[in-house]
Order: structure tokens, then sequence, then C-alpha cells
């Protein structure tokens, strides 16, 4: 489980315009990305030490639990 206290991203836009990029400034063009995801993945605690978990097992568990 994540932990309580859990917050969204520090850097996190606050509204729609600090997601602007621009595009040409002297003339005032910007654009926005049409999409943006943040991924967040709990892990379970490791149980010895220098533990590591593989990407591969990681992505095979994401794709089962859909």
């Amino acid at each position: 489980n994540c932990p309580k206290d859990w917050n969204h991203e520090k850097d996190a836009p606050i509204s729609m315009a600090d997601e602007l990029e621009p595009l040409c400034i002297p003339v005032g063009l910007y654009v926005k990305p049409s999409a943006r995801m943040t991924v967040t993945v709990c892990l379970p605690p490791l149980k010895q030490p220098g533990q590591s978990i593989s990407n591969w097992d990681l992505m095979e568990k994401i794709k089962k639990s859909r």
C-alpha cells in the first residue's frame, strides 16, 4: 500500500497555463502537451538487504493485473 501521506508530484502544474510550452514567443504562440501521465508504483518492502527487483518482473506483474 502507498503511504497515507503520499502526495502528487512536487513540481506538478497548478493550472493548465503552467503546462504551456513556447512555440514562437515573439508572436505569443504556445502549445500544450496533448497528454500528461504520472505513474506511481508502490513496491513491497524488500525481505533481504541487497535484494533487487527486475524491471522485467515488474512489467509482467503490471500486465497481469490489468
